[in-house]
């Protein structure tokens, strides 16, 4: 029996001096990832999206995995 790789992303972001990172499952485009940890977080600290850094971003799908830097 074959059993599929999961697909999820992990998105390490930074906010001032709290830093974190955000696993999420079901996600493995790096676009949407990146929308998702902002919101996340925005709503957390009550804070503006703009004022977040993404970090990295950490794909994982079926077949292949991406990283990327936050250039």
């Amino acid at each position: 029996m074959l059993i599929p790789k999961p697909l999820y992303s992990v998105v390490e972001w930074e906010y001032g001096s709290e830093k974190g990172s955000l696993h999420i499952d079901g996600i493995t485009d790096i676009q949407r990832a990146k929308r998702i940890c902002l919101w996340y977080v925005a709503e957390k600290y009550k804070v503006d999206h703009r004022k977040i850094k993404i970090k990295s971003v950490f794909c994982a799908g079926e077949s292949e995995a991406a990283v990327v830097g936050a250039s």
